[in-house]
């Protein structure tokens, strides 16, 4: 066998271990415990009210560029 087979075998076998590696992952408690959490957040009405109100309030200081324009915005209030 020559050099470069076996080195396209040990990145089989790597590739392999990867793609167990992930299903495990995936498989996790951990995950889906994150999965349960995650589709909770997204179907819950008070976190899309708070996230468009942390929008509107963003608004304002996407104009604001520099950091003397804030020091001056700061002050001024």
């Amino acid at each position: 066998m020559s050099i470069m087979e076996s080195e396209i075998l040990d990145m089989s076998a790597i590739l392999l271990q990867a793609y167990d590696m992930g299903d495990m992952i995936n498989s996790s408690a951990e995950v889906a415990d994150y999965l349960y959490w995650k589709s909770i957040v997204e179907n819950s009405e008070e976190v899309k009210e708070l996230k468009k109100l942390f929008a509107k309030k963003k608004k304002p200081l996407k104009s604001v560029k520099d950091s003397d324009t804030i020091t001056l915005a700061i002050t001024m209030r």
